[in-house]
């Protein structure tokens, strides 16, 4: 299993496929803050809530912050989805984009997840995504000063 072949699944919407290999890269390097947004978004898209909450809050307490963030990975990531939004559906697209977007750049998306949130239904655990992510704003804003 590689973290290579899971973002080649991540880039073709193939989340299930992806989920395996990036949980394996993960054993490895647990600390791998890019992964674990990775695997986040899958569980999100794939609909497994509690796991997508679970490995969001993971990506935010791993510690890896000189890892440079994945741009190109995100922004391809997100040309996908909106070229094939119908095989994904409305619902889990848009979460899909929005979690994309915020990994891609933090400042940027939170108002792409409140948004989503208010038209999602069941959205408790996306609303679980958003506080750990508030959290951790606040607690960079404050180390910042």
């Amino acid at each position: 299993m590689s973290e290579m072949l899971g973002n080649r699944y991540l880039l073709e919407l193939r989340f299930e496929e992806a989920i395996p290999h990036f949980e394996s890269r993960l054993r490895k390097e647990p600390c791998d803050r890019r992964t674990a947004q990775k695997l986040a978004l899958c569980h999100a898209v794939a609909g497994h809530k509690d796991a997508a909450a679970k490995w969001f809050r993971r990506s935010l307490e791993a510690g890896a912050e000189e890892q440079k963030p994945e741009a190109l990975l995100w922004q391809e990531l997100a040309q996908s989805i909106r070229s094939r939004r119908e095989l994904l559906g409305k619902e889990s697209s848009a979460i899909a984009l929005a979690l994309a977007r915020l990994f891609r750049s933090p400042d940027s998306a939170v108002d792409t997840l409140e948004h989503v949130m208010e038209e999602t239904p069941d959205a408790t655990w996306l609303r679980d995504v958003l506080l750990a992510f508030d959290d951790r704003m606040e607690d960079r804003d404050e180390a910042d000063h």
